[in-house]
């Protein structure tokens, strides 16, 4: 069975968005920027 890795599954992209967070952008902007949902951006803050 093939499992699809997607981008946002990468250890490096989970990094550049956590990053992001950190200096302060809104969820909204961040994930709008990476085009992902911001709901998954809640998700891997905790």
């Amino acid at each position: 069975m093939n499992q699809r890795t997607f981008q946002s599954d990468a250890p490096e992209f989970k990094e550049q968005a956590l990053g992001l967070l950190s200096l302060g952008k809104p969820v909204s902007d961040v994930a709008q920027e990476l085009q992902i949902s911001s709901k998954l951006l809640d998700a891997s803050r905790s």
